[in-house]
């Protein structure tokens, strides 16, 4: 068997050269700020949801009292009501707004659920 003495020094030179070009720091710099702006807009998205439910949150309270309002003075009659001397907290007040509120609930969750069935409409391309 021949050696060739000009082959080993080929074999045992790194592949890679360890000083990387300029190119790949450019690379790696993109890569960054793709990084930082994919973060940034994951938090912007974040905090826009947070502040869109806080503002339905904020009108549940008077809704509620509103409804209650208005199925007391129609339970009772006006001039009734207008004593000031009603249980708005009775039974059969509480139950039409309970039935109310479930009702608003529901209408609540229809766009979600359309949004949700075209969405899987477009993932298995039936639309």
């Amino acid at each position: 068997m021949l050696q060739n003495d000009s082959g080993r020094g080929a074999e045992s030179a790194p592949l890679l050269s360890s000083s990387q070009p300029d190119d790949v720091h450019a690379n790696n710099d993109t890569k960054d700020s793709s990084l930082q702006s994919s973060t940034r807009s994951f938090y912007l998205s974040l905090a826009l949801i947070f502040l869109l439910q806080a503002g339905v949150s904020a009108s549940v309270a008077p809704t509620t009292s509103i409804l209650e309002d208005l199925i007391c003075r129609r339970y009772y009659s006006d001039s009734h009501y207008a004593s000031g001397q009603v249980d708005c907290k009775s039974e059969p007040v509480q139950t039409e707004l309970a039935m109310l509120k479930g009702i608003t609930s529901l209408f609540m969750l229809i766009p979600g659920r359309g949004c949700f069935l075209s969405w899987e409409a477009c993932i298995t391309n039936e639309l």
